[in-house]
């Protein structure tokens, strides 16, 4: 007679991602050993068998974990969700780009989605946080070249940045 105590499993708790891969995680106890480990659905992980697969959901994903223990009696199941977030596309547009000391620029900002935060850095020491930020640029006999980056957050703390070398003469 084999006495043995039913399996316990604990998947990690529901997260979120921005584009990306997650790292699922698994623990347990009870049953017997070997464990027999199967995650669903399989086509977004990289080993189903094992108890730490790495997600890589294109949408949000709920992950099923299933454990036997080598008797194929005892059956422990749980579950995950990964919520899927992307991240923001960033693009900007200068007008002018070019001009003489004192040169005031418009930055046009047609990063996507429209509601994120954005904080640009104008490669003279400055920032700014709003959409379309104007900027006056002073002429800089050493560098006159100014290298503009813009950093976009969505709210769910997705982020991307876009840097342009030389942008602002």
């Amino acid at each position: 007679i084999l006495d043995y105590s039913k399996i316990d499993i604990n998947a990690c708790n529901d997260t979120a991602i921005c584009e990306g891969q997650k790292q699922l995680s698994l623990d347990g106890s009870g049953g017997l050993p070997p464990y027999f480990i199967q995650w669903s659905p399989i086509s977004t992980l990289d080993n189903p068998n094992i108890p730490n697969p790495l997600a890589s959901p294109v949408q949000s994903t709920t992950y099923y974990v299933q454990v036997k223990d080598s008797t194929r009696c005892s059956v422990g199941i749980d579950s995950v969700k990964v919520v899927y977030n992307k991240k923001p596309v960033v693009s900007y547009k200068p007008e002018p780009y070019a001009g003489c000391d004192s040169l005031t620029v418009v930055f046009k900002n047609n990063t996507a989605p429209v509601k994120a935060n954005f904080l640009w850095d104008f490669g003279d020491g400055t920032t700014d946080t709003a959409r379309h930020p104007t900027h006056v640029f002073h002429y800089n006999a050493s560098d006159p070249k100014y290298t503009i980056n813009l950093t976009a957050t969505t709210d769910a703390g997705c982020f991307e940045s876009y840097l342009i070398t030389d942008l602002v003469t």
